[in-house]
């Protein structure tokens, strides 16, 4: 079962999916678990670093004082909207966060925070199947009222 935090990131994911046509993301402890080893190893290292998976997206945050609801953790990813341009869709630097939290193929979502000795906060959130994969951005990035197509809501249920 998911705690407070991830409970509050994976509704926020969904929240955030739905208002781009995404479906809605399954909850998965293995993913959970993978996050929370990596989110650990970063808080014991004091770095910000992505792991080397293949197979899973992965997204990263940090909070260096105070509190880190999992509802701030998808807001900072999804804020990188402002910067991502649906005319021409594409990976960006600035925007790889945003674009994983709304990719239409990641079906399954897990998401762990670990605290470093001097409070600093580290966030992980892995996604199966991984997003942003280059040549699938327009099927995938959608804009903002987009509707959830039937084999996506099919594919989400299953």
């Amino acid at each position: 079962m998911p705690n407070k935090f991830q409970k509050e990131c994976f509704d926020a994911h969904n929240d955030y999916r739905r208002q781009h046509g995404a479906p809605a993301l399954k909850w998965s402890s293995k993913l959970a678990n993978d996050a929370d080893k990596w989110a650990k190893d970063l808080a014991k290292r004091g770095v910000i670093q992505h792991a080397s998976s293949r197979d899973q997206g992965e997204n990263i945050g940090y909070k260096s004082g105070g509190e880190l609801s999992g509802q701030r953790a998808a807001e900072m990813w999804y804020e990188e909207i402002k910067d991502y341009r649906f005319a021409s869709p594409s990976f960006g630097s600035k925007t790889g966060h945003f674009t994983q939290v709304i990719w239409v193929g990641s079906r399954e979502f897990g998401v762990a925070k670990a605290t470093a000795k001097n409070g600093a906060q580290y966030v992980v959130a892995r996604y199966y199947p991984a997003g942003n994969v280059m040549g699938h951005f327009p099927e995938n990035v959608k804009p903002g009222g987009s509707k959830v197509s039937k084999a996506d809501k099919e594919a989400a249920i299953t």
